[in-house]
Parts: structure tokens; C-alpha cells; sequence
């Protein structure tokens, strides 16, 4: 399923935890204002795009089936216990934020160019967010609900995993790839699976038995479409 346009609506404080800004943390409104200038400036450099594909998953959790062809991974089944399907997703916003942060730099202006970095960092995650919840509404008519989202270097899967979950989910129709130190091109690129449960995932995420309860990156509950991917 190609997603060729993903309406994204960016928040500052989005882009701010992003900078490591927390929720409680005093921001200067005048501070807050830039950063809405550096997404409307983000708005217009970014192309928001997706693809994802719809595979069957063998019982132990270790094989995908995609028509004729299979595809093997050193996987760790108890994140998709129970289910019998999984959508494998590349998610992007484009290669054209990276260079003009590039360019921000190159002119000495590295304020601006962090603060459009962490648009490009905010929309990407926000991006992958809305595709899962696209998905979840349709597998939810079947009675299916989201794991928590898994992705390459993620809960002990190997990095060198990323090629193949490109390959499954057809990331080249949106112009993504890797390269040999599995580093994302564009880098504003996300890479994931999601698996399709009969009922809500009872799995916890890691902080809910971490102590840093002020953490930016703190996460309420572990269904697909609101756990962060790194």
C-alpha cells in the first residue's frame, strides 16, 4: 500500500522534546514562536510518504509470508505472540529538510539548523504515527489489534535486519534505502513492523519500570500507534 502524502499537524512542543525540552520545563514564548517558523519553514520542505506491506506470520513468529515469497528473521516471537499477520512500514519525510539544514549550517546559522532538524526528527515520528493509526482502523474491523511496534535495532533486533524489512515493505517505491552501515537515506527515515493481535496487547514497554518518570521520551502505553521507534 503506497501512502504518496501524509498530512502532518506539528505541534512546538513536539519539536521540543525532541531537543530534550520537557513538558514541565518554562519555555520562552518568544523561543516557542521560532520554532513554529522553523515547521512552517519544515511544512514546505518536506514530503511526508509511506508504504506498507500486509504479510502473513507463521505461528513461531520467526517467518513472514508475502505472495510466493518468504522471508526468515531472527525474531523475537513473544512481541507478536498471538499473532497471525503483520505490517511491515517504511516511513519518510524527504530528503529536502536534510540538505537546506545542511545549508543552515554551511552559513553559520546552527541555531535554526538544530531547531529544522528537530521538525525533520518530529515529523518522521509523527508520520509513522498516523500510518499506524490508518492501519489499526482497518485491522480493527476485523477484530485485530496493534503490537507494539518493532523495528531493526529495536528490542534486540539486529541492525542488519533493516535491508529485508526495506525489501518486505517496498521501500524503494518512496525512494528510501540504507546503506552498508544500515544508516537510513533519507536520514529522516523510519523502519518498522507492526503485528495484528485478536485482542489488545497486554506487553509493557521499558518505562514503565524505569524511575525516570520525567523522562521526554516517556511513554504511556505500548499500542502500535503511539510507541516511539528509534
Amino acid at each position: 500500500m503506497l501512502l504518496p502524502h501524509i498530512p502532518l499537524d506539528l505541534q512546538p512542543q513536539q519539536v521540543a522534546a525532541c531537543l530534550g525540552v520537557g513538558n514541565k520545563q518554562p519555555v520562552e514564548p518568544r523561543w516557542l514562536a521560532r520554532v513554529q517558523e522553523m515547521i512552517n519553514l519544515g511544512k514546505c520542505l518536506m514530503q511526508p510518504a509511506a508504504v506498507a506491506a500486509h504479510m502473513q506470520l507463521a505461528p513461531d513468529g520467526a517467518t513472514l509470508y508475502r505472495r510466493e515469497a518468504s522471508f526468515n528473521l531472527p525474531w523475537p516471537g513473544s512481541y507478536l505472540e498471538n499473532c497471525s499477520t503483520a505490517s511491515v512500514v517504511t516511513v519518510t519525510v524527504g530528503e529536502t529538510i536534510e540538505k537546506e539544514v545542511t545549508g543552515l549550517f554551511s552559513q553559520g546559522l546552527a541555531a535554526d539548523a538544530v531547531l529544522l532538524d528537530a521538525v525533520g526528527t518530529a515529523a518522521v515520528e509523527e508520520a509513522a504515527r498516523r500510518v499506524v493509526r490508518l492501519l489499526a482502523g482497518r485491522q480493527r474491523s476485523k477484530g485485530l489489534f496493534p503490537a507494539p511496534r518493532l523495528g531493526p535495532g529495536y528490542r534486540g533486533l539486529p541492525m542488519d535486519c533493516l535491508p529485508l524489512f526495506l525489501q518486505m515493505s517496498g521501500a524503494e517505491q518512496i525512494a528510501v534505502a540504507c546503506n552498508e552501515y544500515y544508516q537510513m537515506q533519507p536520514a529522516k527515515s523510519l523502519c518498522f513492523m507492526v503485528g495484528w493481535c485478536p485482542r489488545p496487547t497486554q506487553k509493557q514497554v521499558k518505562c514503565q519500570s524505569c524511575q525516570m518518570t520525567n523522562c521526554r521520551m516517556r511513554q504511556a502505553n505500548a499500542e502500535g500507534e503511539s510507541e516511539l521507534v528509534f
